[in-house]
């Protein structure tokens, strides 16, 4: 009996992307890992490469063109100045407005050397994490709104993503707590909701989430010495509340 077209076409080509990016992700963790390399940002840069390589192969086997998949990096003319300022400024506010709540509240937060986050930021912009988005959103986003809504297709990458994350987070890599990779699977798909949003209101601009994923990445900004749970409601209702207004307006 032949297949249905949603998994002969898309459902196959779902399953390739997945096995190449987390099969290569996740053994490149495994070999940094045992030559323990597990806190080297260095080590994280080829393992953010695993979705980029699987959207590459896939879009070169289906014959869609290699180069107009690659030059949605490059903005469109007609794309406004405030889309850059959202995919810096909301990502910051998504991670820091916590701390200034803080602040405002007598917290003792302390403030990062500038350069450092500039330079964590340039890092994952142009070698590590920021180039997940070639995959996530540049193939996959691309392919599955042909099927679903873009909330649909954001939560779908954003459980992914997360599921991606596990190995690396429940093994303590970067700085991470091993026990915070329940976490992702809630943090994660909320970032994808407004990482689609923000990619398609720019016509499939990739660098305006891949500028987004490197505010997240970046080193933050500030630290709250003595975190309270009533920051911790704050930090939790910004990130719920900017996708629930996304999709509400």
């Amino acid at each position: 009996m032949p297949l249905p077209p949603m998994v002969d076409s898309v459902g196959r080509e779902l399953l390739c992307f997945i096995t190449i990016a987390f099969g290569w992700s996740w053994s490149v963790w495994a070999v940094g890992a045992s030559f323990g390399y597990t806190q080297s940002r260095w080590l994280f840069a080829p393992i953010a490469w695993g979705t980029m390589i699987a959207g590459l192969v896939v879009v070169a086997a289906s014959g869609r063109g290699v180069w107009a998949w690659i030059r949605q990096v490059i903005p469109r003319r007609s794309v406004g100045f405030q889309w850059y300022l959202a995919a810096l400024c909301v990502p910051l506010f998504l991670t820091q407005s916590g701390h200034l709540v803080g602040w405002l509240l007598g917290h003792s937060v302390d403030v990062v050397d500038p350069i450092e986050f500039i330079g964590d930021f340039l890092f994952v912009l142009l070698l590590a994490g920021a180039l997940e988005e070639f995959g996530w959103r540049g193939y996959l986003q691309q392919r599955l709104q042909g099927r679903w809504s873009a909330l649909v297709v954001g939560l779908l990458i954003g459980l992914l993503w997360a599921l991606w994350h596990v190995p690396i987070v429940a093994g303590g890599g970067l700085g991470y707590d091993g026990n915070e990779w329940l976490a992702l699977f809630l943090v994660l798909p909320m970032f994808s909701i407004i990482m689609a949003w923000l990619y398609n209101s720019t016509r499939g601009g990739l660098i305006f989430v891949m500028g987004f994923h490197a505010m997240v990445n970046a080193s933050p900004l500030a630290t709250t010495a003595d975190p309270t749970p009533v920051l911790e409601l704050v930090e939790l209702g910004i990130l719920f509340g900017v996708p629930i207004a996304i999709v509400l307006f």
